[in-house]
């Protein structure tokens, strides 16, 4: 299926080995969408009681707020802009997530029991041509200790993945508890 974790690791196989691949911008910038979107997923748990992570939470939780205008922050006047700025703000190119003119075409839904996302067919009731299916789980365990093989995730892993250059390679993270988002 495309979009998959599968999806976002061969394609780094065929990057790898097919200079031609490089030519697919829509698919790298696809990739790189989904990067940011796991990215701040994985901040807000990394961050979870700091104000700017229990902001950014209710844009995946909260029917008043609408994940849409997260991904397609682009103002600096705009409340979820100034979020991702204080969280993201020293990475190059981080936003927007989404190029707004991209709008007329996505739709999203949050879905609340995966690790891994998805985008579906069109749903043309909706005047949407892709529907991104985001996954938001609840937080798994996480462990201070890197050492501790109980936890799923450690603090190091999502400081890494955060810290990971949006426009590089690896497009999903290596720990499978850190969400997808295969936008």
């Amino acid at each position: 299926m495309f979009g998959t974790r599968n999806f976002l690791l061969l394609h780094n196989q065929l990057h790898s080995e097919n200079s031609e691949v490089k030519d697919v911008i829509v698919v790298d910038e696809l990739l790189r969408m989904s990067k940011k979107l796991s990215q701040v997923i994985a901040y807000i748990w990394l961050h979870k009681n700091s104000p700017t992570a229990v902001a950014l939470s209710k844009y995946f939780t909260d029917p008043h707020k609408k994940v849409d205008d997260l991904l397609f922050a682009h103002d600096e006047h705009q409340e979820a802009y100034k979020l991702l700025l204080k969280a993201f703000g020293e990475q190059k190119d981080f936003l927007p997530i989404f190029k707004p003119s991209y709008k007329k075409y996505w739709g999203t839904k949050v879905i609340y029991d995966a690790f891994e996302g998805y985008i579906s067919d069109i749903q043309r009731d909706k005047g949407n041509y892709l529907i991104c299916h985001i996954p938001y789980p609840p937080r798994p365990f996480i462990s201070d200790d890197e050492s501790d093989k109980t936890a799923p995730l450690s603090q190091k892993d999502l400081q890494d993945w955060i810290q990971s250059p949006s426009n590089e390679w690896p497009y999903c993270s290596p720990n499978p508890y850190i969400p997808t988002t295969c936008t």
